[in-house]
């Protein structure tokens, strides 16, 4: 789907549906469409990038990204989520503590857990495993999402 048809395809469909009930104004209205195909492309990209948004939230795993392979052709990749690791043997040594958590996100958390096989407590001992691991950065940049200016 390249975004400049489908943008010039709205467009059109814009100035026809004008020109129907005042032709008049259709072809005064041809004259300034040219100037709004840039803001309909970026609206559009931004409809994608939520779609792919929602998308993600509803898979188990993973996420979608809206990648763009030309300046005109926005793409959805699932990106995989990296495998959970097990929870980490114990030590002999344990804390106990006690979390206060919204029902909305404990619920969440208790299904993600019943997901991927484990009791609530280790499935939360490997989120914070995970998010405590320091990670390498990658060299050069890499950029993610949509940006607006």
């Amino acid at each position: 789907m390249k975004l400049s048809t489908v943008t010039q395809e709205i467009l059109s469909d814009l100035q026809s549906a004008v020109r129907g009930i005042e032709p008049a104004l259709g072809d005064r209205l041809a004259q300034v469409l040219p100037l709004a195909s840039g803001t309909v492309s970026v609206r559009l990209l931004g409809l994608v990038t939520d779609l792919s948004a929602e998308l993600s939230g509803v898979l188990p795993t993973g996420q979608v990204e809206v990648r763009l392979t030309s300046a005109e052709t926005p793409e959805l990749v699932y990106v995989a989520a990296e495998p959970a690791p097990i929870a980490p043997a114990d030590d002999g040594e344990q804390a106990r503590v006690t979390l206060r958590l919204p029902l909305g996100l404990k619920e969440r958390a208790e299904r993600a857990a019943e997901d991927a096989g484990l009791s609530l407590n280790s499935w939360i001992v490997n989120q914070l495993t995970d998010g405590l691991r320091s990670r390498p950065r990658e060299a050069g940049h890499r950029l993610r999402g949509f940006g607006k200016a």
